[in-house]
């Protein structure tokens, strides 16, 4: 229940990762969709907000179990995955994000498992109660799904994306009526499911 701010990281940088992670937020987002970073730019920045001890997301380019793998494996705290649609769609993407019930792949030499310092009952049970999948609402057919979307068991938020949600609900402006709408209904579907719900400002 406690309010969270965080930023988006869009320079494969991990020196600019070093000075945000040590400005008080409450956790960044690497974004990997919108901005050039390579497996290396990622690994790095990764590794910075470990260091720092703040919580690092992947905002990941394409919901490939391999790309899910990759980042969890790298340290990542979680994913935020866009564009969610339908809640079949969102307990796949889960699934491909956990060991017990999914179908992550199994490995425990990366970071994520200590470089095989963690025993593989540990890190599984780890890996499955820490990592945090956020998807992100940016469609109007999410829109007509929501309040299955926010009753789904195992995710850990949605982020509201205005502007891919003006595009769907064919709008050019975030403060158009049916985009505020449409935000509206989300924030209610999400309060009475007690899920957390974030946004841009």
């Amino acid at each position: 229940g406690d309010r969270l701010a965080g930023t988006f990281v869009k320079t494969a940088s991990h020196q600019s990762m070093e000075v945000l992670c040590g400005a008080g937020l409450d956790f960044v987002v690497i974004d990997a969709e919108h901005a050039p970073f390579s497996p290396d730019a990622l690994d790095l920045c990764l590794l910075a907000a470990r260091a720092q001890g703040v919580p690092a997301l992947v905002r990941v380019p394409d919901t490939q179990a391999s790309t899910f793998l990759q980042c969890l494996d790298m340290g990542a705290t979680g994913l935020l995955v866009p564009h969610a649609r339908t809640p079949e769609g969102v307990a796949e993407d889960l699934r491909k994000a956990r060991y017990v019930g999914g179908s992550r792949g199994f490995s425990n030499s990366p970071r994520a498992g200590g470089y095989g310092k963690v025993g593989m009952a540990d890190h599984i049970r780890r890996a499955d109660d820490e990592v945090a999948c956020i998807f992100q609402i940016e469609d109007a057919e999410a829109i007509e799904h929501i309040d299955a979307l926010a009753a789904l068991e195992g995710v850990a938020g949605y982020l509201i994306g205005r502007a891919d949600l003006a595009v769907s609900l064919g709008c050019t402006d975030i403060h158009a009526e049916p985009v505020v709408q449409a935000v509206e209904t989300v924030a209610q579907a999400c309060r009475r499911h007690g899920k957390p719900l974030g946004i841009f400002v």
